[in-house]
Formats: C-alpha cells, sequence, structure tokens
C-alpha cells in the first residue's frame, strides 16, 4: 500500500502516527495499491506543487485503523481504469508500519515519472552555451540521473534581445528555487560559465563546474571576453596545426559538430536558437571568484577554445589546471559518457570526509 506525501513534511514527522491533512478533512488517508496508479494521481493533484516528494510504503496488516477499499470520487485520475480501487485508511497509520520509503522523480516540467529506492544524491543545474536550449544536455541528463541525481536543465532567454546575463541568471535561479537538502552542482558550458558564476552567487551552491567555458574576469563583458583571452589567434594557431584553413568562413559543423555522431547532428538542427548579442553587452562584476569548490574541464579537440588556450585562461584566471575531455567544443552531444563520469566523479567528493 502506497502513500505519497511531501518530502519536508516527512521529515518533519514526529510522533508514532502519520496524520496528513485529508484525515480531518476528508475522514480517510488516500493510499494506492501500485506506483502506475500513484502516477497517475500524483501528476493529477501535484504536478504543479514544486519540491520533492517521498512515496510511504505501508504494510497493511500493520494498520489498525480499518481500510476500504473504494472507487475515486467523482472519477479516477487520467488513465486509471473505472474500476480500480483505492485503500482508504480510515484512521492514523502507525509510523511502524512504514517499511520503506521511494522517492519520487520528476521531469523539468514538473511531471511525475517515476519512483526511486533512495533520495536523490545531489541536484545538477545543467546550463547551455550560446545559441542553445536545455536539449544539449539530452544524452548527459539520464545518466547523472540513473546515478540517482535530480537534473534542472533550464532553457536561458537566448533569443530575447532584453535578456542578458542577467535575466539569464533570474531564470537559472529560479529553475532551483525549490531545491533544498541536496548539494547542488552547477554546470556551465561555454558562454554558460558566465550565468554559472552569477547563479552561484544568488543561491548556495556546492560546487561550480566550467566546461570548455569563457571563464570571466570580474567587470568583464561576454563581448570584450573574446579581445581580452586573445581566442581568435589560438583558434586560427589550432587550425593550422589540423591543417584547416584558419581564414575559412564560420562552418558550425567543421568548428562544432566535427565528432559529434551523426544522428546527433541531424536533430541538433531543431534545437539551434537565434543568439541575442545582448549578452555580449553585459558582465559578470565579481569582484572575486566565489570561494566555492571550482572545477574546469577542457576538451583535447576543442576548434573553438583549444587546449592549450584553456589550459592558460584556466590557469591564469582561476588558479585551476583543467581536466581533460577527449572531444570537441560540445562534449555533452560527442562524449557524454565520459563527461558525466567526470562530473560524478566531482559529485563524489561531496560525500568524502574533510581532509
Amino acid at each position: 500500500m502506497l502513500h505519497l506525501m511531501p518530502l519536508s513534511a516527512w521529515r518533519a514527522q514526529s510522533g508514532a502516527w502519520i496524520r496528513p491533512a485529508s484525515l480531518a478533512s476528508e475522514g480517510f488517508i488516500h493510499c494506492t495499491s501500485d506506483e502506475a496508479t500513484l502516477t497517475a494521481v500524483a501528476n493529477r493533484f501535484y504536478r504543479d506543487q514544486p519540491g520533492d516528494f517521498v512515496v510511504l510504503v505501508i504494510d497493511p496488516e500493520a494498520v489498525s485503523a480499518e481500510i476500504r477499499h473504494e472507487a475515486a470520487q467523482p472519477a479516477p485520475p487520467p488513465g486509471v481504469a473505472s474500476d480500480v480501487l483505492f485503500p482508504h485508511v480510515y484512521g492514523p497509520i502507525e509510523i511502524s508500519a512504514v517499511v520503506s520509503t521511494m522517492y519520487a522523480r520528476r521531469n523539468p516540467d514538473g511531471e511525475f515519472v517515476g519512483f526511486d529506492a533512495r533520495p536523490r544524491l545531489n541536484t545538477f543545474l545543467l546550463l547551455p552555451g550560446a545559441g542553445s536550449d536545455s536539449w544539449y544536455w539530452h544524452r548527459v541528463a539520464p545518466l547523472l540521473e540513473a546515478a540517482g541525481n535530480s537534473v534542472v536543465a533550464p532553457d536561458l532567454p537566448v533569443d530575447d534581445d532584453s535578456a542578458g546575463f542577467p535575466e539569464y541568471t533570474d531564470v537559472a535561479a529560479r529553475a532551483v528555487a525549490d531545491v533544498s537538502g541536496r548539494p547542488l552542482i552547477i554546470v556551465g558550458q561555454s558562454m554558460g560559465a558566465f550565468t554559472a558564476v552569477m547563479t552561484a552567487e544568488r543561491v548556495p551552491t556546492s560546487m561550480l563546474v566550467l566546461v570548455g567555458a569563457m571563464i570571466p574576469a570580474p567587470g568583464e563583458t561576454g563581448g570584450a571576453w573574446w579581445g581580452n583571452t586573445g581566442q581568435e589567434a589560438a583558434q586560427k594557431a589550432y587550425a593550422v596545426e589540423e591543417g584547416r584553413n584558419p581564414e575559412a568562413a564560420f562552418d558550425p559543423f567543421e568548428l562544432f559538430l566535427h565528432d559529434v555522431p551523426p544522428d546527433v547532428v541531424e536533430a541538433s538542427a531543431e534545437h539551434v536558437r537565434n543568439q541575442s548579442e545582448t549578452p555580449f553587452t553585459t558582465a559578470w562584476m565579481g569582484p572575486e571568484w566565489p570561494s566555492i569548490p571550482t572545477k574546469v574541464i577542457a576538451a583535447r579537440y576543442d576548434r573553438l577554445f583549444p587546449l592549450p588556450f584553456m589550459q592558460k585562461i584556466s590557469r591564469d584566471r582561476l588558479g585551476i589546471e583543467p581536466e581533460i575531455i577527449d572531444s570537441g567544443h560540445l562534449s555533452a552531444l560527442a562524449k557524454p559518457h565520459d563527461l558525466a563520469a567526470r562530473l560524478l566523479s566531482y559529485a563524489s567528493e561531496l560525500d568524502s570526509p574533510p581532509r
């Protein structure tokens, strides 16, 4: 027998009896008999309620109150047959009757999509780079979730000319406003580094991870970054090293997608957005990098931010030696398993005892 409740309410539970609000308002406690029905109930009644939910797995034989199996009134939620009966408990439930718990898994829209036997370990906030949306992370996010983590991957207003980095940060901060009780790891891809550090200044953050990133200096705009870092010369030098024409016209396939699987390249066309120029006129003001553990990942075959360039920027600006992944600029699309493994390794450090 299964009962769904907010995780915060379960953690606040005290005493020997469970008394949800429905016991006083309706005279009984709502339960279901299987996960499929519970998922339908959760999406009908709680999809718009933010936060984490827990499922109490209850042994009906250990419940002293009367249990009646009754039809839903006025009708069952969508996806549940009309002849399904729900176990209603007409009295408080003994804490001792709870034999185990499960934890609800939800997608970014709040939809309940399943239940896990253990709670989410960490929350990863995944921020895409310029001209992209949350789809960029679609090959990495399931790997992080499969390891017991929550993933939040918002779409930033990249095609909105009224939005710069402060507005991107507003979106990112709102996306994790209801995350509590779990370490938050913010991952910024490319230009997403600006939003990552600015979000870390706004919400409690356990770790920052910058991937193929535009690591900003205090007061530096997105537009000034390119000239300040010498990116153009580094890009051309690497093109010469690889035998490519350094003066060739911009080609996204050559620059970004050269090591991405063909089927992913084809699908990516639906997720290219017109990047507004506004962020290039806005800045991270600093005045200094937050005192948060920070990791930098550089891509060995990155044609936009070549490896020696990224190593220098990371050392000069953060004093960090970047780790290297064998991919081009879009590592989440080209090498999702390798990138996810790095992220999970970093997350495990948060669980380690202080040295």
